[in-house]
């Protein structure tokens, strides 16, 4: 893909990181990539594979996306919401929140 930004590596995790979240290998990750129509080059295939498995690089601080709420997995009582402290939450909880869309960094 010719015009790469941080734009492009955003709507890649988000539309590819559930295959890692449900399971599949980095291998089997990585060939849906390459069989995308946009074409993606070998290193931002791994580009994109390294911020689906490792999103948390960042600040380390993550809120509730804006107009998402989600309930706690173990306690169906309690909800998360925008406002919402998550910092209790496992971050395999995270990640596999980040990649369905429902969490981001802060």
């Amino acid at each position: 893909m010719e015009n790469f930004n941080k734009n492009s590596l955003k709507a890649a995790v988000k539309a590819y990181g559930s295959l890692h979240s449900d399971g599949k290998t980095d291998a089997e990750v990585k060939a849906a990539l390459k069989a995308d129509e946009k074409v993606y080059t070998d290193e931002q295939i791994d580009s994109i594979y390294d911020a689906i498995v490792a999103p948390s690089a960042g600040s380390g601080k993550f809120k509730v996306v804006e107009g998402k709420s989600f309930r706690d997995k173990d306690d169906f009582s309690k909800e998360y919401s925008e406002d919402s402290d998550i910092s209790g939450l496992s971050q395999e909880r995270i990640d596999h929140l980040i990649s369905i869309g429902y969490v981001e960094e802060a």
